[in-house]
């Protein structure tokens, strides 16, 4: 196996001693013209993963995340299980959760390592949308990366996960041609 392709760092902002990594992805409040957006991840959070050897994530973050974002499948809203998040006893109905299925899986060894992709799942990546307490020191974040995983897929939606009617509330858009 060759050495991997390595994606373009995420641009980082600093605001204040505050760093955080903009990734590319889309905003769907109008599904009938998706739009660009910046999706952010503080990097204190990134140095959290390191500190943790959360190897694994730390590869998928650069190397699938990164990169992937853009090239999302689904997007659907909503956790069909209560959360509350930020004094918000409502969060898990505002969710948002990305699918896909990127074609690798990666590891983190002193730079992301290619390995296959886990067989028959798809990728996750669930945001939090940027609202009142953030929006004002970040304008240019349309919604915070809180995790990401493999979840098997569903066998009747391509590239969703495995029960995602009564795993999340409603799907708002899917990239035809994908």
């Amino acid at each position: 196996m060759g050495s991997p392709e390595i994606p373009g760092e995420p641009q980082t902002i600093n605001k204040n001693g505050e760093v955080a990594h903009l990734i590319d992805g889309w905003s769907v409040d109008d599904p009938e013209n998706p739009e660009v957006v910046r999706f952010g991840i503080l990097k204190v959070d990134i140095m959290k993963l390191h500190g943790r050897g959360q190897n694994s994530a730390l590869g998928q973050f650069y190397s699938i995340v990164t990169p992937g974002l853009i090239m999302v499948r689904h997007i659907f809203r909503g956790l069909n299980r209560p959360l509350c998040t930020d004094d918000c006893m409502e969060a898990d109905t505002k969710k948002l959760i990305h699918t896909w299925r990127p074609r690798y899986d990666f590891y983190w060894d002193n730079g992301p390592r290619r390995l296959p992709a886990v067989a028959n799942c798809v990728f996750v990546v669930l945001i939090s949308k940027n609202e009142r307490h953030h929006l004002e020191k970040w304008p240019e974040v349309y919604g915070w990366i809180d995790r990401w995983n493999w979840v098997y897929e569903d066998a009747y939606l391509s590239e969703a996960p495995l029960n995602w009617f009564s795993r999340y509330g409603e799907k708002l858009f899917t990239r035809e041609g994908a």
